[in-house]
Order: structure tokens, then sequence, then C-alpha cells
């Protein structure tokens, strides 16, 4: 998923280059049926290409957003290529994720904090600023990225806690928010007789909380939250998970739901 020179260190740092990457990679969660290495090769070329620190590191208060303008004329030239157009589409995304990257960085570093003062949050309104007394408590002002993240925003949470960006404690406190119902997972939550789930940024606790009602604490998987239920949902498991489930009705699940594409936060 991530670039070949991609730091966690940096991360921790507040690196801006390192923030934007992680919030574009969780806002290109959102785009149907791509693979993960696909995003990453889009970001790669990116940085060898030398525009992706210059959108990453704008000045919030340059009306003319210059690198972002510059990126609209490049690929709209005659003789512009067509490769990662669905990427490409995302540009307004990544100028609104470039002009508030400092309040998302603080959203996203204060959650723990948040969760253990408020209680149980909702992440969707935690990413709204503007409707968010929280947010307002913060002096945070910023436009909203909760549909643009979709469940960008929980593989967001579970990565940042995965690479050591919340300590162990407050990680445990917020994994459920670091849950994703994406299509794949909620399938096989069903047919494991969990029951139905939704879509939604919030929708992750619930299923967080089906499961660990079924196996206690293991339902963490030592740190990695939702991810060992995303990888072997994926078509090269498919056999495995068929011997797993035994008598379950895997083989009769539509040939999209083995797609390696997580699906969009509608």
């Amino acid at each position: 998923m991530y670039p070949e020179d991609f730091s966690s260190a940096a991360l921790a740092d507040g690196d801006k280059p390192a923030w934007f990457t992680m919030l574009s990679l969780a806002t290109f969660q959102t785009l149907g049926r791509i693979k993960p290495a696909q995003s990453r090769q889009f970001v790669t070329k990116a940085i060898q290409d030398g525009w992706w620190h210059e959108l990453a590191t704008i000045d919030p208060c340059d009306e003319e957003l210059r690198p972002f303008v510059e990126r609209l004329r490049a690929w709209s030239d005659p003789d512009a290529d067509e490769n990662y157009l669905m990427w490409r589409r995302c540009l307004p995304d990544l100028c609104m994720i470039a002009r508030h990257l400092e309040s998302y960085q603080r959203l996203f570093r204060k959650l723990p904090a948040v969760v253990a003062q408020e209680g149980d949050v909702s992440l969707r309104g935690h990413l709204r600023p503007a409707f968010s007394h929280v947010a307002a408590r913060m002096g945070i002002e910023a436009a909203p990225l909760a549909r643009s993240l979709g469940i960008g925003a929980n593989w967001l949470v579970r990565e940042l806690g995965r690479k050591g960006i919340y300590s162990q404690a407050q990680f445990e406190q917020i994994m459920p928010y670091g849950w994703s119902a994406a299509e794949r997972v909620r399938r096989l939550a069903y047919t494991l007789g969990m029951g139905q789930f939704e879509r939604g940024i919030d929708e992750g606790r619930a299923l967080y909380g089906a499961v660990e009602r079924r196996i206690g604490e293991a339902a963490h998987f030592d740190g990695d939250g939702d991810l060992p239920l995303h990888v072997i949902t994926l078509a090269k498991h498919r056999d495995d998970l068929v011997s797993i489930l035994h008598d379950a009705d895997v083989d009769e699940w539509p040939d999209n739901n083995w797609d390696d594409a997580e699906d969009d936060d509608a």
C-alpha cells in the first residue's frame, strides 16, 4: 500500500508529506474495484515526478493554489496520458486535504482523547468539524472530510495504530473505530451468522462488537484490527476461506465479492 520510502517516524513527527500521503491513501479507499498496489504506484510516480511534495506543502493561504492548478493544466493538455484517471479525479479531495492538513492531523491524533472524554462518539461527526462541538473547542475550522474518506477513515485509524502513532493503550481504546464495514467483510460476517451490517464509517464499530462478543480480546488480532478479515476474503485466499468455513455458502458469493478491491462508502 505504501511507497517504498514511506517513513512511520516522519508520520510520528507530524511531517506534512507523510500525513498528506496517509490521508490521500485513505481517500483512495473509496475508489471501487482497485488494488492497493495501484494506489501505491500512483503515489510513487507522483513523488518521482516531483509534484507530490508540492501538493503536500502548499500554503493554505495561497488563493491561487498554484500546484493544483498546474496539475489540472498538465492532465488536460492535448498530449496528456490517460493513466491513473480514477486517482486523478480525486484532485479536489487532495486539494482539500492539503489546505486543511494540520487540522485533519489534529483530528486523528486527538481521537483517543476525544473518545476518553466524550465516550462513544461518531467518527463521521468527528470528521465534520463545522458541526462538531469537539472540533469547535479545539479551535479547528476545516472542510468536512467524512465523505471524502468514506471507509478510508477506518483504514486510517487502524494504520495509525499499527504504525505506533497511538500508544498501545490508546489504540486498544479506539480500535473499533479502525474497523471498516467493507462489502467483503460484511458478507463474511453474515456468512458466520453475525447478522447484516450496513455501509458507513460508523458501522465498523458494530461489526467489531459482534466479533468481540464471539472471541473476546482475540478480536484485537495482535494489534492488526480488522486487517485479517480483509486479507482472508481476498480472491487469492478463496480456497483457504472455503476450507475454514466448511459448510458455509461461500461458493454462492457473487464473483465481485472476491475482487481484491474495497467497495466505496456511498
